[in-house]
């Protein structure tokens, strides 16, 4: 199973992407094992967004893959 977390906002106004917010709450939950994403900077272009998601991972045995 798989579900897209998909935001039209940009990567550094995390506070207006409700489904980033939604995949990390899903990832504190164990919903996935997987991350993946065409760049990282579709995931996140700040420096604390990006750490954040990082430790999140690492914390619950997540795996991000990035395509670039």
């Amino acid at each position: 199973m798989f579900r897209f977390y998909i935001d039209a906002e940009s990567g550094t106004k995390d506070k207006k992407r409700g489904n980033l917010r939604q995949l990390i709450e899903d990832a504190k939950q164990h919903k996935f094992d997987v991350i993946l994403s065409k760049e990282l900077s579709r995931l996140a272009r700040n420096g604390k967004l990006t750490y954040e998601i990082k430790d999140i991972a690492e914390k619950h045995n997540i795996h991000i893959f990035i395509l670039n």
